[in-house]
């Protein structure tokens, strides 16, 4: 994670952003993005056990906002002949936008109002409440 840094998307624009080491593709945009903590871990040079049963914590990190493409990966290599020449190739790393993020976008208050009104139509719709 880049605290306090956004992270520049491929339309120029700057968003608040983990990076992550994960292989993505073109489609996969929206797709949750999980964090899984073993139940052995080292901080700060102490190793110890974590959590209860199970001995693992997987939690939402966010949902999948795109990757990285290393452009040119000719721009310092030298080559006899320009077919040898390389495209543009994945470079590992992830952008995924913070859950907190899209908790705070579908809580907005006039989206909340909306999905209270559709709830409440239905529920009138089928007699459950006047």
């Amino acid at each position: 994670m880049l605290d306090g840094d956004p992270v520049k998307a491929k339309n120029g624009s700057y968003v608040d952003a983990y990076l992550i080491e994960a292989r993505s593709i073109g489609g996969l945009s929206g797709s949750p993005a999980f964090v899984h903590l073993p139940a052995i871990r080292t901080i700060e040079g102490k190793t110890d056990l974590f959590g209860q049963k199970p001995f693992y914590q997987i939690y939402l990190l966010g949902l999948m906002h795109g990757h990285f493409d290393v452009e040119d990966l000719n721009l310092d290599v030298v080559v006899d002949d320009e077919s040898e020449a390389s495209s543009g190739i994945h470079s590992g790393i992830g952008v995924v936008i913070p859950v907190e993020k899209i908790i705070d976008t579908v809580m907005q208050t006039k989206l909340v109002e909306a999905r209270t009104k559709i709830v409440r139509e239905s529920m009138v719709s089928e007699g459950k409440i006047d």
